[in-house]
This record gives C-alpha cells, structure tokens and sequence, in this order.
C-alpha cells in the first residue's frame, strides 16, 4: 500500500497486484515430534552402529554417584553408581548404572565390553586403568578381568 502511494505522488502508473494467496496454518508440536521420530526411527541402524562403533586401545573406568543423583521421577533412588569407560580420545565407550560397585555389575560391563571388541573384530585393549580403588590389600583388585 505504500509502494501504490509512493508511485501515486511521483504522477507514475500504479500496477494492479494479485491477491496473496493466504498461508496454511503453522503445523504444530506434536506434528514436529512425529516428523522427527518417523526420522530417527529410520535410521536406527546408522545411530545403533555408530554408538557401539566407539573402541579404544586405552581405557579409563571411572565410578560415580553423582549422576545417580539427578534421576528423577520413576528412575529415581533405583541406582547408586554410575560407571563409564573412556578410550583415549575422551569417548564414551560404554556406560551403566548399579545398585552397587559389586563385583557382579563390573564383570558384566567387562564382559560385554570384550564381547563388543570382538564382535568389531577389534583388538583387545593394551591398558585398563583408574584414578581410585585400583589395588587390594587382600586379593585381586576389583578391576583386574
């Protein structure tokens, strides 16, 4: 409308404009939510390999309970210690949640972890190390596999 006025004072021939055809209406979040898990859905298998394609020839196991702490709602007090294993490169190699650091949940996140690299066809770890608890007065250290 403007544009017409501005060409009106200046004595120039006003062009006659089609009507704007109107905009549909703004999909909504729910339409957002579907369209991105019909997305991630079709590439499960490239996001499933890429997550358990992370391997290391040195790896750092580290404990901690401060994660367990922020669970809320139902996942809330069902877990005590939040163990990870990280190559070299800062990865996260694998991670899992315990009830306690026993020796139980460490074998399983040991074995599955061996199971993995061999799987991959990837060669064992060289090195295996942590910042805390890695020697026994009595017995075996509780990471030694």
């Amino acid at each position: 409308e403007r544009h017409m006025r501005g060409l009106q004072s200046l004595h120039q021939p006003v062009p006659a404009y089609e009507e704007v055809a109107k905009f549909a209406a703004f999909p909504c979040a729910r339409w957002f939510l579907s369209v991105y898990v019909r997305d991630v859905w079709q590439r499960l298998p490239q996001l499933l390999a890429a997550a358990t394609s992370v391997h290391g020839s040195i790896l750092k196991i580290d404990s901690t309970k401060k994660v367990c702490k922020k669970l809320q709602g139902a996942a809330a007090n069902t877990a005590n210690w939040a163990t990870n294993v990280g190559n070299e490169r800062g990865e996260i190699v694998v991670s899992i949640l315990t009830v306690s650091e026993a020796m139980t949940g460490l074998r399983k996140l040991a074995d599955g972890l061996m199971d993995r690299y061999q799987r991959n066809r990837k060669e064992n770890p060289v090195l295996l190390y942590t910042d805390r608890d890695c020697c026994s007065k009595e017995g075996p250290s509780k990471y030694k596999v």
